[in-house]
């Protein structure tokens, strides 16, 4: 006797849904750090710490989510959603930075990776 999976959702939507939760963590951990710093008088050149944080904390959420939905192991899910999650948000700092390259996109890229590797590989390992 088959079993039959009508409610199966296809990979790239269980892949796609945990990249958009670490986009909005993301959106949401900048936004607060921004205000932060608006409301104190903190010079400007603290910002790019509070987007590697909020970039560190969304692929966190995204490769953690996303090795618990995917059958795959916990690297190669973590890579491949915190890779996914790292293009979306360089698109989206080099278009609001006016397309100006800096030496913070490539922290950002490492950090992302690794943190995405790490959280897979401790997702999957928990039960």
């Amino acid at each position: 006797m088959k079993r039959t999976q009508k409610n199966r959702i296809s990979l790239p939507l269980r892949l796609g849904s945990s990249v958009l939760m670490g986009v909005l963590v993301f959106i949401a951990v900048t936004v607060i750090g921004a205000l932060t710093l608006m409301k104190k008088d903190v010079e400007i050149n603290k910002l790019p710490f509070i987007l590697l944080i909020g970039c560190s904390l969304g692929s966190i959420i995204c490769s953690f989510s996303a090795a618990k939905k995917l059958s795959f192991r916990g690297v190669i899910s973590g890579i491949m959603s915190s890779s996914i999650f790292t293009v979306i948000l360089l698109a989206l700092l080099f278009a609001a930075s006016g397309f100006y390259v800096s030496g913070w996109y490539a922290a950002i890229l490492a950090v992302d990776l690794i943190l995405g590797c790490v959280a897979g590989i401790i997702a999957k390992n928990m039960r």
